[in-house]
């Protein structure tokens, strides 16, 4: 970082951005964080902070979630035109028409409403990308900034801006190999079941298909093949890492396994229900998992694991509570 640039921050994931000191606002401004999305305030002379504000709900973008920030000051030496539209920022001036009607949605996540200079403030300042959406009041449907702006870079289409906020995401269930391997010994193989669920629901909402995930986690062994042919065919996975293991044999062996694991627990032994629980079914995903999270770290480096989610903690739960049952049913036998 140089006298003439400035490191910002982002407060909540650690994302740096180095912004020359020109096309830094004196005062205050407000930014989009481009890896996480958070919103925070920055002041060049103090330093960030998170203050996220409220503000008028708008037509959510596709797959986003509506995070509101405040206003932006104007940004000085901004030269850049809207298509269609007369106004013009030069520095340290704004236009006395300018309203805030603008949306952008980044990552899945919605920010605004701000005015015209505010979304080219954070796109000088690289916080925006050509091919990140946005909105105006009275435009039919979310357009990347670079199709809405006559701004210096690609202009992408509706379709590939879509596309590239998606890429932010992982393509599948993205956990680590021991939350795997420890909720399914914990919950008696239950949460394998939600594991496929999970996997179908990131299938359906990235393939825009109409089907059911809850069922086809329910009824897993009728499902399981084509979940781990879907995996190890999908091509966008492949054009990152090629999948070594085999999609058929694995899900073979965990259906023979959980229906094993099954048969043993209904026997009247209590020790019996105990021996099922380490019947290894889960073995027989991790090497799908292990090339969902090397195709996910390549992919998106730094993305977090998924949370232990409502779905998780459920499964850790009935699982504890089967545990403490079967260890009650042991001391009593």
């Amino acid at each position: 970082m140089t006298s003439d640039s400035i490191e910002i921050t982002c407060p909540s994931c650690g994302f740096k951005r180095t912004v020359p000191l020109s096309n830094l606002p004196s005062k205050p401004v407000k930014a989009t964080c481009p890896k996480c999305g958070n919103s925070f305030s920055f002041d060049r002379h103090v330093g960030m902070s998170d203050t996220p504000e409220e503000s008028p709900e708008t037509k959510p973008a596709p797959g986003g979630n509506n995070v509101s920030v405040g206003k932006l000051p104007d940004g000085p030496g901004v030269q850049i035109s809207e298509k269609n539209c007369s106004m013009s920022e030069t520095s340290g001036r704004k236009d006395s028409t300018a309203i805030r009607n603008y949306y952008i949605s980044r990552q899945g996540k919605q920010a605004g409403p701000f005015e015209k200079s505010e979304v080219l403030w954070q796109f000088t300042a690289g916080f925006l990308s050509p091919d990140d959406l946005c909105r105006r009041d009275g435009m039919a449907d979310w357009e990347s900034i670079g199709t809405v702006f006559d701004v210096p870079g690609k202009k992408s289409s509706p379709t590939a801006a879509h596309a590239n906020v998606a890429d932010n995401s992982p393509l599948f269930l993205y956990v680590p190999v021991s939350r795997l391997i420890l909720l399914s010994i914990v919950s008696f193989s239950i949460y394998e079941a939600y594991w496929v669920y999970k996997n179908w629901r990131y299938v359906k909402e990235r393939d825009n298909l109409t089907m059911r995930p809850f069922w086809r986690g329910w009824f897993g062994i009728f499902y399981c093949h084509s979940l781990l042919r879907r995996i190890h065919e999908d091509k966008e996975a492949r054009s990152v890492l090629m999948p070594s293991f085999s999609p058929s044999g694995l899900a073979s062996g965990w259906v023979v396994l959980v229906i094993l694991g099954n048969l043993v627990s209904r026997a009247p032994s209590t020790s019996a229900s105990v021996v099922s629980a380490f019947i290894p079914s889960f073995l027989c995903l991790v090497p799908v998992q292990s090339y969902i999270n090397d195709v996910t770290e390549h992919r998106n480096p730094g993305l977090p694991y998924y949370r232990w989610s409502s779905g998780h903690i459920v499964c850790l739960v009935i699982g504890i509570i089967i545990w403490a049952l079967l260890l009650i049913g042991l001391c009593t036998e």
